[in-house]
C-alpha cells in the first residue's frame, strides 16, 4: 500500500480539504509505483546532499522511471477497454511530476519538454454541448429537491462541481439580492477567489432543499454506516456529498431522459456535468449588458479576469447578473407553444397513471376488506388451539399451531391464503370433499 510510505501521506495529506484532487494524486502515485515495480519506502533522495555525479547518476535513474510511467500509461486500459485520454495521462504525469517537486526532486526543462513531445496530446472537447433550457428543464424535473437545488446552483453561479461540493453554509448570503455565493481559498478551484450569485428561481430551491438538509444527512449516515465507512452528522456543507455521486446522480438523469449519449473517442458524456458551465456562459453573455464576457468571465473564476487589471464599479456584477438571470431560468420561463403541449401530454400521462394506480389499490383494499370480514380470517385471529373445518392436503379435521396466522404471516401471505381457501371451497363444492381430498393426497392438480 503506498499510504504505508510517510513521503507519499505528507504529500497527499496537502490534498485532503480538495477530494478530487487527492483522488487523482493518489492514483497517479500507484500507477507510478506500479509501472516501475518498485516501493516508496527509501525510494526519494534529496539529491542536493549528493556529489555532483551522485546526483546525475540518480536524476537519471528519476528519467528513466518517468519514461517507464508515461509507457505504462500509454498502455493502460480503462474498464471499458479503451486507452486513457491524452489529458489524462497528461494530468497523470503533472501529478508526478508535482510529487517529486515537493520532495526536492527537480527535473530540467529540457528533460519534461522531450517528456511532453512522447505524451499522446490533449484532445479537447469540442464536441460536448451546453443544454438549452427547455434540456435542462427536461432534466431536472425528473431530480429530486437536492438534486434541483444542486445542479441549478451550477448551472446559474457558474461554479465548478468541486466547488459546489465544498461550499459551506456560511459562504450563501440569502439577504444579499441576488443571492450571493463567497468562494474563499480551499473552496475556490486553483485559488481562484471570487463571488458569484446564484438566480432567485435558484435561490427558492436552494433555500427549499436546506429545510431537508439535516433529514438526508441523517438518512445518510445510517445508509452508509451499515457498509462500514463513517460519516459525519456534523457536516457544514452545504452539499454533504463528494462530486462523484454528484456525476452518478446526473447520469442517471440523463438516461431518464435519452440524453445519455456518449462521445466517439473519448467514451465522456455529451452533457456531462461541467457543460453546465458552459450553460451559465452561453446564457449569460446573452444578455444585453455592457462587458457581460468580463463580468461572466469573473463570476466564473477564469484568472484574466480575476486580475487587478479588471476593475468593476462597486455593484456592478449584482446589476449586470440581475438583468442577465432571465436569460438563466429553467423553470420559471415562458414555454413555447410546443413545450406547453408536450407539458399537457406529459400531464395526461401522469393522471392516467395515477388513476390506474388508485383502481389497482381500491381492487387491493376490497380485497383485503373482504378476506378481513370472512370467517377464515377470523379464525385465524384466535390464539386458543382450534379445529380446521378442512385440512388442504388430507381433507382431515386437525389442530392448527396456537400463533395465529396474522400474527405469523405478512398481509400479502395471507391474501395468498386466503384467494386458496376461496379456490378450495369452489372446488369442494363441485366435486365433493372425499373426491377433492384424494386428489391433494395424490398430488394430482383439481381442475
Amino acid at each position: 500500500m503506498i499510504t504505508d510510505s510517510a513521503a507519499v501521506n505528507n504529500f497527499l495529506d496537502d490534498f485532503k480539504d480538495k477530494p478530487e484532487t487527492y483522488k487523482q494524486y493518489k492514483i497517479s502515485i500507484e500507477y507510478f509505483f506500479e509501472a516501475i515495480g518498485k516501493k516508496p519506502d527509501g525510494y526519494l533522495v534529496d539529491v542536493r546532499l549528493l556529489d555532483n555525479r551522485d546526483a546525475i547518476r540518480q536524476m537519471n535513474i528519476y528519467e528513466e522511471d518517468m519514461k517507464a510511467y508515461l509507457r505504462f500509461l500509454k498502455n493502460k486500459t480503462k474498464e471499458n477497454g479503451k486507452k486513457l485520454a491524452g489529458g489524462t495521462i497528461h494530468s497523470y504525469i503533472g501529478a508526478i511530476n508535482v510529487f517529486f517537486e515537493e520532495n526536492r526532486i527537480q527535473f530540467d526543462n529540457l528533460f519534461m519538454k522531450k517528456l511532453k513531445k512522447r505524451t499522446p496530446k490533449k484532445r479537447r472537447i469540442a464536441e460536448d454541448k451546453a443544454p438549452t433550457n427547455e434540456e435542462l428543464s427536461k432534466i431536472l424535473s425528473f431530480a429530486t429537491i437536492t438534486w434541483k437545488a444542486f445542479f441549478m446552483t451550477l448551472a446559474t453561479s457558474g461554479m465548478r462541481i468541486g466547488e459546489a461540493c465544498r461550499l459551506k453554509m456560511e459562504h450563501v448570503d440569502f439577504e444579499h439580492e441576488p443571492t450571493m455565493i463567497n468562494l474563499p481559498e480551499g473552496v475556490a478551484e486553483k485559488d481562484e477567489v471570487r463571488i458569484t450569485f446564484v438566480s432567485d428561481e435558484c435561490s427558492r430551491y436552494l433555500s427549499a432543499w436546506l429545510k431537508e438538509r439535516d433529514c438526508y444527512i441523517a438518512e445518510a449516515v445510517q445508509r452508509i454506516e451499515r457498509l462500514g465507512i463513517e460519516k459525519k452528522l456534523d457536516d457544514d456543507r452545504v452539499f454533504p456529498f463528494e462530486a462523484q455521486t454528484a456525476r452518478k446522480q446526473w447520469y442517471k438523469l440523463l438516461k431518464k431522459v435519452d440524453m445519455d449519449e456518449k462521445m466517439e473517442y473519448n467514451d465522456i458524456h455529451l452533457y456531462h456535468p461541467h457543460t453546465l458551465r458552459k450553460f451559465f456562459r452561453s446564457n449569460f453573455v446573452k444578455a444585453s449588458i455592457p462587458r457581460a464576457i468580463e463580468i461572466c468571465e469573473g463570476l466564473m473564476g477564469h484568472k484574466p479576469y480575476l486580475s487587478t487589471y479588471v476593475q468593476f464599479a462597486e455593484g456592478e456584477k449584482e446589476k449586470a447578473y440581475k438583468v442577465a438571470q432571465k436569460k438563466l431560468l429553467i423553470f420559471d420561463r415562458m414555454l413555447s407553444d410546443d413545450e406547453q403541449q408536450a407539458e399537457i401530454d406529459i400531464m395526461k400521462k401522469q393522471i392516467e397513471y395515477l388513476k390506474n394506480k388508485m383502481d389497482k389499490q381500491e381492487k387491493h383494499s376490497k380485497k383485503i376488506r373482504d378476506m378481513m370480514d370472512s370467517d377464515w380470517y377470523v379464525e385465524r385471529r384466535k390464539s386458543e388451539v382450534i379445529y380446521d373445518a378442512i385440512e388442504p392436503h388430507t381433507g382431515e379435521r386437525v389442530r392448527v399451531e396456537t400463533v395465529p396466522d396474522t400474527k405469523r404471516l405478512s398481509g400479502t401471505e395471507l391474501l395468498e391464503r386466503y384467494d386458496n381457501n376461496k379456490k378450495d371451497m369452489v372446488d369442494i363444492e363441485k366435486m365433493g370433499l372425499e373426491k377433492w381430498a384424494e386428489l391433494k393426497r395424490k398430488g394430482k392438480k383439481v381442475k
